[in-house]
């Protein structure tokens, strides 16, 4: 008798450990689960804010680029052909395009290049989120030695999750659009694919000609 009581409450005492470590290894779970939720959520918004700063500077870029060609006399929309001299008259030698032209939607690449100075170049327009994400993609350039760290077209450098472009359309006011020697509509695109998430962050601003 004494050994089937023995017996009884060693099962007893297994059953209660195995429920014990199920309930344990629920929580456990449970845990991990809302950690790596909370890692994936801190994940994105990073990738989020990451993408709106290069929005918002390729924007910068826009003004800046306005705002310098003013100050040299130069059209606003023009392109400088960096190896134009001071001497030059002909604004075909000193403008090698223009950011954009009448009724004509524009798309470019603006950043900076490995030395700091503001790039500008053609984009091609499609409508492929991948196409885009491929042809305008960013390249991480960081010196450790200035603390500064710099997102390029260059390809020689380390690629990122983020791709860039700016557009340039005229503005329509009752159902016509305004002449876009006085004022353009620009949009600032950050592509971006992290694992199984894509996001496409759009900046929009006017500039004008003053």
């Amino acid at each position: 008798m004494l050994y089937l009581m023995m017996l009884k409450k060693k099962w007893f005492t297994l059953i209660e450990m195995m429920i014990v470590i199920a309930v344990f290894s629920v929580g456990v779970l449970a845990v991990l689960r809302m950690v790596l939720y909370n890692m994936s959520v801190m994940d994105g918004i990073e990738t989020k804010t990451t993408a709106t700063f290069l929005a918002k500077e390729s924007m910068d870029l826009v003004y800046s680029l306005r705002d310098s060609n003013r100050l040299a006399w130069l059209p606003w929309n023009c392109v400088v052909n960096r190896a134009y001299q001071e001497t030059d008259v002909d604004l075909d030698m000193v403008c090698r395009d223009y950011l954009f032209s009448w009724n004509m939607d524009s798309f470019w690449q603006i950043g900076f290049d490995p030395e700091e100075i503001i790039s500008v170049s053609k984009a091609d327009f499609t409508s492929s989120f991948d196409k885009k994400l491929e042809d305008n993609a960013l390249y991480l350039l960081s010196w450790e030695q200035l603390g500064s760290i710099v997102y390029t077209y260059d390809t020689q450098w380390s690629p990122t999750i983020f791709a860039r472009y700016v557009v340039f359309t005229g503005v329509v006011e009752n159902g016509k659009i305004l002449p876009m020697d006085r004022i353009v509509k620009v949009e600032s695109h950050v592509l971006y694919r992290r694992w199984l998430t894509t996001g496409d962050v759009v900046l929009e601003s006017f500039i004008w000609n003053y």
